[in-house]
């Protein structure tokens, strides 16, 4: 229970220093937090799979070094980064 503690402390400062202070409706406020808890349970999830990649308890018991999701998420990083610049004549700006 507490080796997942940090995610409900994500959730509740989320929600207090993020959320709370501006008037958003219950709805948006709701849906805000929902968004939250379904990306901690994502994130969890991902860690959970590159922890049993790495002690080799799946693809039958090969191991990944850990450099190789640390290599992945930094190039998964830089493509989202590159997907959501702007480009030149974006049709939102209207340069």
């Amino acid at each position: 229970l507490l080796a997942r503690s940090y995610a409900v402390i994500f959730l509740v400062l989320y929600y207090f220093l993020l959320i709370r202070p501006h008037a958003f409706s219950v709805l948006k406020q709701v849906a805000a937090v929902l968004s939250a808890v379904i990306f901690t349970v994502t994130y969890i999830g991902i860690e959970e799979i590159a922890r049993a990649l790495a002690d080799g308890r799946m693809l039958n018991g090969a191991r990944i070094p850990e450099f190789v999701f640390v290599l992945i998420a930094f190039l998964a990083f830089v493509a989202i980064i590159l997907a959501s610049r702007k480009g030149p004549g974006d049709a939102r700006t209207g340069v």
